[in-house]
């Protein structure tokens, strides 16, 4: 039985770009993202992007959380969730949505890898979903973030998620 997959964007939202310490390699991974974001719609493979939101940086509705124009959603095809946790599942309607869309494999990317693309990744295995990190397309904007990508696609690899790069999909 083949596996029905979606594409998870978390949190590449304009506030994440804003902050003195840059997005690692910014240009790369936008450009990563709407690769693999124009390969999904070429598959006909559901996107779904998720919003972070908090009291400080990306208030609800402000210009900072709302989703970089390079990738932001054009249709309502697209289906948007918002969250308050790490986890894109932890409070949302994520987990009801990916069952009645009979979704079993999910591959993410976005921001920052050490936080909530983590926290999604660990998430969705634990909910048993098959999840493959797509390598290349998270970042970080902590310092020493070529490490911290590094260290976090080997956490993912070892906890059971798959790497991929964004030349090796679909």
């Amino acid at each position: 039985m083949s596996l029905k997959s979606c594409l998870m964007i978390v949190d590449v939202q304009k506030g994440v770009f804003k902050f003195k310490q840059p997005v690692y390699n910014e240009d790369i991974l936008v450009s990563n993202l709407k690769q693999v974001i124009n390969s999904a719609k070429r598959k006909n493979i559901k996107i779904i992007y998720v919003q972070h939101e908090n009291d400080s940086f990306l208030k609800k509705g402000s210009e900072e959380w709302e989703i970089i124009d390079d990738i932001k959603p054009i249709t309502d095809e697209n289906h948007i969730f918002h969250k308050k946790f790490p986890s894109a599942f932890k409070e949302t309607d994520l987990l009801d949505y990916l069952k009645q869309e009979g979704v079993d494999k999910i591959y993410v990317a976005g921001l920052i890898s050490n936080g909530c693309v983590k926290e999604t990744c660990l998430d969705g295995l634990n909910k048993h979903f098959e999840i493959v990190l797509i390598s290349d397309a998270h970042s970080t904007f902590y310092k020493d973030a070529d490490k911290i990508i590094h260290e976090t696609n080997e956490e993912m690899e070892s906890k059971g998620a798959t790497l991929q790069k964004c030349s090796e999909l679909w």
